[in-house]
């Protein structure tokens, strides 16, 4: 995760950097963690997230997984897809406290144990049939909650660093005038202001990606 943290995070201060983008910066729509939106319109370049946006190309939609009879109760995709259905006509708030939780009880792996490398960003498919580590959770999670109808523009995969643990990644969405924060590390949706040990580095959506204050590479 660390390196693709550092190579993320070299281009887009290498892109802000890029004569005449200037102007086409805009600050933060997040009252509550805020950055410089370095790309405001088109999608995130997959040069600059590779393995992001290849997690989303190989999201449930697309996935070659698919529960056969052979696979029955087994077929970890297919109780995922159930779940949102299940919880489809619930209120905006529950269900986000139950998506956190659903993909909170998937096994935490190592990617090295996984895929025998250091850093994969997995699809919800392989997530669920094999595990993963926090980015991996917040993957899920964001794949989970626009399936249910959220807008890709109120949620951020975050990357972050943990004045505990280190380097880590969460899910945020802005719901209800808040930055709510779902973490693998916690079965409570908690607000971004009760995490005063995580210092932001940078985040990420289908559309935009965003630096935050204080950012140090190296």
């Amino acid at each position: 995760m660390i390196k693709n943290i550092l190579r993320a995070t070299a281009f887009a201060l290498a892109v802000a950097a890029l004569p005449g983008l200037a102007a086409a910066k805009l600050p933060d729509s997040s009252p509550h963690v805020r950055g410089l939106q370095v790309n405001p319109a088109g999608a995130v370049s997959s040069a600059a997230f590779p393995k992001w946006t290849g997690a989303l190309g190989r999201s449930w939609a697309h996935e070659s997984e698919a529960c056969t009879a052979k696979m029955g109760r087994d077929c970890k995709l297919g109780r995922w897809q159930n779940f949102l259905k299940k919880i489809r006509g619930l209120d905006a708030t529950r269900q986000i406290r139950q998506v956190n939780s659903y993909v909170n009880a998937t096994r935490y792996r190592d990617d090295s144990n996984i895929w025998g490398k250091s850093d994969y960003w997995a699809a919800p498919g392989e997530f669920f049939a094999r595990g993963g580590d926090c980015e991996d959770y917040a993957i899920a999670k964001y794949l989970s909650l626009k399936s249910l109808g959220f807008d890709p523009n109120d949620m951020r995969i975050l990357v972050l660093r943990d004045r505990v643990r280190g380097l880590h990644a969460v899910l945020l969405v802005e719901h209800g005038g808040q930055t709510l924060v779902l973490d693998n590390l916690s079965q409570r949706v908690k607000t971004w202001n009760e995490l005063p040990n995580y210092s932001p580095l940078y985040s990420v959506n289908e559309a935009s990606f965003w630096l935050h204050p204080g950012l140090k590479v190296g």
